[in-house]
């Protein structure tokens, strides 16, 4: 049963369990009606078409070719998200060795009257704020995932100082950066895909009406 989360992976594993086929073993694919306007949608764009042109039903060949095309679009989503996810823990795990190393040498003065400032510091490294501000507005206003990393190296400043832990996060930020620039490199390809398909349909329409 495909789901809206579904990757290749997922997939393929699923098929590759039964070591039966093509010896009598069949795979049913049974596809919700949600899934499979999520699966036309993006082969529609990934094709420079709108979404209603997208035939509604396919042979059983062009189903299977979009469904496996849909699952490595959502393959890509899901390894963007992790790579998401790497970069802001890597961030957070330069300024939590140097406030754990901290921590292991005062671990004597911890609730005690002699917990000083750096050593409070080190603790609220581990802790997780709690944010019950109200924004002033529906929706935006949120840091995106670079904006967010820039925030956490400005915030725990005190515990990125040496060169190598500077360097660290200076690395994660500009292979970020990378990333974002392939990416939207990658939707403005798409983009154009889409407004070229538009005028070739536009064309045809014209030279149809003509004759």
């Amino acid at each position: 049963t495909l789901g809206k989360d579904m990757t290749f992976r997922d997939y393929s594993q699923g098929a590759y369990r039964m070591r039966g086929i093509g010896k009598g073993q069949t795979v049913v694919l049974l596809a919700p009606p949600e899934v499979l306007s999520l699966v036309r949608a993006h082969v529609a764009l990934g094709a420079g078409r709108a979404e209603d042109e997208a035939a509604e039903s396919p042979s059983a060949q062009e189903a299977l070719h979009n469904i496996a095309a849909w699952l490595h679009v959502n393959s890509m989503r899901s390894e963007t998200m992790q790579f998401n996810l790497l970069c802001e823990q890597s961030v957070r795990n330069v300024f939590r060795k140097r406030a754990f190393r901290l921590l292991v040498e005062a671990r004597a003065k911890v609730g005690t009257k002699g917990e000083d400032g750096p050593t409070r510091a080190a603790l609220d490294v581990f802790r997780d704020q709690i944010d019950l501000s109200i924004a002033p507005a529906l929706g935006g206003g949120g840091l995106d995932l670079a904006g967010t990393i820039a925030e956490l190296a400005v915030a725990h400043r005190d515990f990125i100082v040496s060169d190598e832990e500077k360097a660290a996060v200076a690395g994660i930020q500009q292979k970020l950066a990378s990333a974002n620039k392939q990416s939207e490199s990658s939707a403005e390809a798409v983009e154009e895909a889409a407004f070229g398909g538009e005028q070739e349909q536009e064309q045809e329409q014209e030279q149809e009406q003509e004759q």
